[in-house]
């Protein structure tokens, strides 16, 4: 993880445009990455969960974020650049303010993450590399 920690990794910046929707911007792609998918995961963190059977029953689950959502929005073009946006899609009973934008940069051959990004929804903030 160590090595990993020191990888060059591309730049991702989200911002949140006035009808809604998600712009994402991703450059500077690290040197001898040949393909690399955009995806875009919607995550809910405050959750829990009853159990009512099991090993567990009685307790209430605390869960880490929660992934409501994972689309792919694209692969970044041979000069290492993609941008896109996209309008999101949330269910009523999501909580907004616990939801959060992540973007993953992953190479095609190796499925290795090279790049991350994440936007608050819930805030109003408008960037975040």
């Amino acid at each position: 993880m160590a090595k990993a920690a020191h990888t060059p990794r591309a730049t991702v910046t989200l911002t949140r445009a006035a009808t809604g929707a998600i712009v994402v911007q991703v450059s500077h792609l690290p040197a001898g990455i040949k393909a690399a998918s955009v995806e875009l995961a919607l995550t809910e963190t405050g959750l829990s969960s009853h159990i009512g059977r099991g090993e567990n029953t009685g307790r209430l689950l605390r869960h880490a974020a929660v992934v409501r959502s994972l689309r792919t929005l694209g692969t970044v073009g041979a000069e290492g650049t993609f941008t896109g946006s996209t309008l999101l899609h949330l269910q009523a009973d999501w909580k907004t303010n616990s939801l959060r934008a992540v973007v993953l940069v992953q190479e095609v051959a190796s499925h290795h993450v090279v790049g991350v990004g994440s936007l608050s929804l819930g805030d109003g903030s408008t960037a975040v590399k």
